[in-house]
């Protein structure tokens, strides 16, 4: 059967699946990134490693999200407008709240300056060699490129092949990998075909086809595919632990089991974009702060969480939400908050 949604409606399954994935890196962050930058290693710690797979999520959930608003365009620019609208204001008032609180306060190992903070006002950091000012920057990267691809099979009218490409894309990418030395020119082919990353978007996309019952021959087998996949570029350990990542997403995000329709992560996944963007860094800062005083780590841990989540907050309802509202009606006179 074929889903209907109209074009306001937020899939809760979805938002549960940003706010899980969004904390999980919350915590890989301040309780396994920070503390290993301290050379203060504990169980928790360690067990929290597994947090940085919340981006791999985040890929998963941009597959299914952006397949979707593919199929709404039959223009790729109109495409990469509303991907412009969606992701800048927000980005730009983040790089510049990052960068006015790595000015005010010195973060051990970490300094910017003003032409780095314009480069990455564009986004355009990684392409052009700058480094980024917050170290989850990367992950948009990955974003923007795939985005491009989605671009160009939109232009050439390729969605209907979209399984047929992503089965030839992976097996290419295979190949590609296992090339164990390979020359730097094609290091960099790696990178921009995604060869790291393009399974858990493929994931998404073969989700999607499930939820909307668009099911063909190929859905599954390129699902599996997919997961497969994961064991060439990840450990066998990290790959069970995306094996969990694909069940979730089927049972929350397809099925829409409702157990994770919480309040708190349907709220943390509608402001998780604006979380991702200043956490990091600032609750750096806020665990460094804490330290001179002496504080219990984990209320340390908890108080630059609850800030992170005040500032993203703030930034949602005064900057990225308006903005995408306003830049929406503006271009494609609608409101259609995703």
């Amino acid at each position: 059967m074929t889903q209907t949604i109209s074009p306001n409606q937020r899939l809760k399954g979805i938002d549960a699946l940003r706010g899980l994935a969004v904390i999980i890196v919350c915590l890989y962050h301040y309780c396994y990134r920070y503390q290993n930058s301290l050379d203060k290693n504990t169980f928790i710690s360690t067990f929290l490693y597994f947090g940085q797979f919340g981006v791999q999520l985040f890929f998963i959930i941009s597959g299914f999200v952006i397949f979707w608003t593919a199929c709404k365009y039959d223009s790729w620019s109109r495409f990469i407008l509303a991907r412009a609208c969606r992701l800048y204001p927000a980005y730009w008032f983040g790089v510049l709240f990052t960068s006015s609180i790595l000015t005010v306060f010195i973060l051990e190992g970490k300094s910017i300056s003003l032409r780095q903070v314009i480069i990455n006002l564009t986004m355009m950091q990684e392409f052009l060699f700058v480094q980024p000012v917050d170290g989850v920057y990367w992950s948009l990267t990955v974003e923007i490129l795939f985005y491009a691809f989605m671009a160009c099979i939109i232009f050439f009218k390729l969605l209907n092949k979209i399984e047929l490409l992503m089965f030839v894309w992976l097996i290419l990418g295979i190949y590609f990998i296992q090339i164990l030395e390979p020359p730097y020119a094609l290091k960099v082919i790696k990178g921009i075909l995604l060869l790291r990353h393009i399974q858990l978007f493929i994931a998404g996309i073969c989700f999607f086809k499930l939820w909307r019952g668009q099911k063909t021959l190929f859905t599954l087998p390129l699902l599996s595919l997919s997961y497969i996949y994961n064991f060439y570029v990840f450990s066998f350990s990290e790959s069970l632990f995306i094996l969990g990542l694909y069940a979730l997403f089927y049972f929350v995000g397809v099925k829409n089991i409702t157990y994770f329709h919480v309040r708190v992560l349907l709220y943390l996944g509608k402001i998780s974009y604006s979380f991702y963007l200043i956490h990091q860094y600032f609750g750096y800062i806020v665990l460094q702060e804490l330290s001179f005083y002496e504080f219990n780590f984990i209320i340390s841990v908890f108080i630059a969480i609850c800030l992170s989540l005040a500032v993203a907050s703030l930034m949602f309802r005064y900057i990225e939400k308006p903005s995408y509202d306003y830049l929406h009606q503006r271009f494609f006179k609608s409101k259609l908050y995703e």
